[in-house]
């Protein structure tokens, strides 16, 4: 009987054996059909994680979309501002010219004034002069070429009239200077407006580019960085977010759940 039992027991372990062989084969079947499943899984898992890195990207980067189109706006109220002063210098220097050729008329016509009336204002001086009083001009006391005519009336309605004509053109070289010196203040302006605006444009182009830089690190995993094309690209990332998140809630792919088929129990016991 001892014997019996023991063909009994050795059989059964057996039996136990080769179905603890099945199971582990059944085992390895079941693990290796499911490894394309595990390796799918492993692509969504970093696909949703950096997905997932959206949920803060997005807003920084249509804060940054935003200030980089206040650049843009504020680079071509620059560039409006610079052109306007190129301009007014272009402008004022026309007035300049016109200006400046004008005092040179007058200048002509002092001249020319001072040539034709000088023998007028001599002749007057001459026949005021006394022997043995010093000349107003030369601070001689010595007058030979003196004629003390009678007609000193008519002479000195003619220096009137020359000192007139030289009011007349200082009161137009005083206007004149008066408009070149307006001209320069003008210029200076203009100018200093203009290197403003080429200064800003140059600070608001760098502020520019260091927020389209910082935009383009954050876009790098998903696209390029072109403010042109930046509502469409925000618009992929917001899409490629709303899928992660549905994919998280309802495909609920687990190890766990892909492993749920696989009997392993048996092998243990």
């Amino acid at each position: 009987n001892a014997k019996s039992e023991a063909e009994t027991r050795k059989k059964k372990a057996a039996g136990a054996l080769a179905k603890a062989a099945d199971d582990l084969e059944k085992a390895k079947n079941d693990i290796k059909s499911i490894e394309p499943q595990v390796e799918t899984l492993k692509q969504t898992q970093e696909s949703n994680a950096k997905d997932s890195k959206l949920t803060g990207i997005i807003p920084q980067s249509e804060t940054f979309v935003s200030n980089i189109r206040k650049l843009d706006a504020d680079i071509k109220k620059a560039e409006q501002a610079k052109t306007a002063a190129a301009k007014d210098i272009a402008k004022v220097e026309d007035n300049f010219k016109v200006a400046f050729q004008r005092k040179q008329e007058l200048l002509d016509e002092q001249n020319e004034l001072f040539r034709n009336e000088v023998l007028v204002l001599a002749n007057v001086i001459q026949k005021h002069l006394v022997e043995g009083e010093a000349c107003p001009v030369c601070g001689s006391k010595e007058h030979p070429a003196c004629s003390h005519a009678e007609n000193i009336a008519g002479d000195e309605s003619g220096v009137s009239n020359t000192a007139e004509k030289i009011r007349e053109l200082n009161a137009k070289m005083q206007d004149v200077d008066a408009k070149i010196n307006a001209c320069e203040i003008e210029k200076n302006r203009a100018a200093n407006a203009e290197q403003a605006a080429a200064e800003n444009i140059d600070s608001l182009t760098s502020q520019k580019g260091e927020i389209a830089g910082t935009i383009a690190t954050l876009w790098k995993p998903w696209a390029e960085f072109d403010i042109e094309k930046a509502d469409d690209v925000l618009a992929d990332l917001k899409n490629r977010l709303q899928q992660q998140r549905q994919t998280a809630e309802s495909a609920g792919i687990h190890t766990d759940r892909i492993y749920e088929g696989v009997d392993v129990k048996g092998i243990d016991d």
